[in-house]
Order: C-alpha cells, then sequence, then structure tokens
C-alpha cells in the first residue's frame, strides 16, 4: 500500500547538498486543449476603435490646434496682402495725381490770354 502514493528520490542537485523530489506522473492521454491564447504574454490584435477610444481626444486636439494654426497663418497673410496692395494702390493715385496737375498746369500755361 505504501508503493502507491510515494514520491521518487532523485540524484542530489547540482550543489550536492540536498536531495530534489519529484512527484511528476506518467499519463498515456493528451491533455485537453485550450480555447484561449496560446500565450499568456502574446498581445491580443487592436481593434480600431481601441486606438480611437485611447487616442481619440490627442488626436482631435492636434487637429484642431493644426486648423487654427492655419487659420491664423492664413488671416495674417491675407491681412498683410492686402495692406501691401492698398499701399501700392495708394502710390499709385498720387503718382497720377501729380501727372494730372503737371498736365493741367501745362495746359494752363500755354492758354492764349484773352
Amino acid at each position: 500500500m505504501g508503493l502507491l502514493a510515494r514520491p521518487k528520490l532523485l540524484p542530489f542537485s547540482k550543489q550536492g547538498t540536498a536531495p530534489v523530489w519529484s512527484s511528476r506522473t506518467l499519463t498515456t492521454t493528451r491533455p485537453l486543449r485550450q480555447t484561449g491564447p496560446r500565450y499568456a504574454s502574446e498581445p491580443q490584435p487592436e481593434k480600431p476603435i481601441n486606438f480611437y477610444k485611447t487616442h481619440g481626444r490627442a488626436f482631435f486636439k492636434a487637429i484642431t490646434l493644426a486648423f487654427l494654426t492655419y487659420q491664423i497663418a492664413y488671416w495674417a497673410w491675407l491681412t498683410l496682402e492686402t495692406e501691401d496692395i492698398m499701399d501700392q494702390k495708394k502710390r499709385e493715385i498720387k503718382s497720377l495725381e501729380s501727372e494730372v496737375r503737371l498736365l493741367d498746369d501745362s495746359r494752363k500755361s500755354h492758354r492764349p490770354a484773352t
């Protein structure tokens, strides 16, 4: 009766100080297949929705800031461009007015006195 549950005594360990006990049983049946993942450390494939749940706010914030930065830069460029065009037009008007005055003065000076 004592032979059924008795563990085997294996040779001494590499250090040679303590015996190693084994309670391994020998069976001829295969273990059942598990339906879970093969390895505990293998990550599950991520679904796209998980990405947006995790990073959605940061992504939205980055896109919004980029859009606002673009709008501010565009508005500043448009304002400077408008000021430049208006300055060119004012200079052109002044030169044309001075040309008209010169032509008017020369016309008045060549007019015969009556």
